[in-house]
């Protein structure tokens, strides 16, 4: 009966030590899951500033093939009336005109092209740190304290002190 006792009161000793080690990640999880929603929130800004590159670049790719597009009918309409000019030797445009409109539509094209590349650029960055983002957040999901990869993230977001390494 003794030895029965001693038994249950080691399984008892053990069960205790089990709980309180279960407490102690469970703290530890919410601990880590608090500090990467702090990230998470913390690069939010970071992919609204990326969603509103992609609307003016996207915004742009629509001008740059607008302006594409009136520069064709242009070429075309100018064509016909040269073809026109031509059978009916009629005098068209000067062109001079016609040369520096030419040279000014090739400026407005290199400018937005210039701002193209720019703000693909910043979008490249930006998704960059999105997915960084994104990692430490799936990271956090299976155990952030065993997932060593996230820790620059979270050292360089000034998360989590230089002492928080395991």
């Amino acid at each position: 009966m003794t030895s029965a006792l001693a038994a249950e009161l080691a399984d008892e000793k053990a069960m205790l030590t089990k709980q309180t080690a279960a407490r102690q990640q469970l703290d530890a999880g919410r601990l880590s899951l608090s500090e990467l929603e702090d990230l998470n929130a913390a690069a939010a800004p970071d992919l609204d500033d990326a969603q509103q590159r992609w609307y003016a670049l996207s915004s742009l790719v629509e001008r740059v093939r607008s302006t594409a597009d009136l520069a064709a009918e242009r070429v075309r309409l100018h064509n016909a009336e040269a073809d026109e000019e031509a059978s009916n030797t009629k005098r068209g445009r000067d062109p001079e005109e016609l040369r520096d409109q030419a040279a000014n539509m090739r400026d407005q094209e290199a400018e937005i092209h210039q701002r193209i590349e720019r703000l693909q650029g910043d979008l490249g960055g930006a998704g960059l740190r999105r997915a960084e983002a994104e990692k430490a957040f799936k990271l956090s999901r299976i155990g952030w304290p065993n997932s060593p990869g996230l820790l620059p993230i979270a050292v360089r977001a000034g998360k989590v002190g230089r002492s928080s390494r395991g």
